[in-house]
């Protein structure tokens, strides 16, 4: 996974990545200029992100935005039973 996201700019390359946590907490460190297509859906737990400033507390937490101008990369993120974070990273 941390190949394909150093690799979330290149123009030509497509990279889809789906993470499921039955019990626990998801963490997504993405550079800070990537464009992608963000869902993340917290079944019994938060979603924050720090793209999109939201925070979505409750049970069915959810975001699905498009982040950046021209997004090949898709990123789903499940948790079940926990919380899900979406952190900037600068390179």
């Amino acid at each position: 996974v941390e190949r394909a996201i150093r690799d979330i700019d290149r123009p030509l390359t497509q990279v889809a990545i789906d993470a499921t946590v039955a019990d626990g907490n998801a963490w997504a460190r993405i550079p800070a200029d990537a464009s992608f297509q963000l869902h993340a859906f917290a079944k019994q737990g938060n979603v924050w992100s720090d793209f999109t400033q939201s925070r979505k507390q409750g049970d069915g937490s959810e975001i699905n935005e498009v982040i950046g101008d021209a997004p090949a990369t898709k990123l789903n993120f499940r948790a079940d039973d926990g919380n899900i974070q979406i952190s900037e990273v600068i390179w």
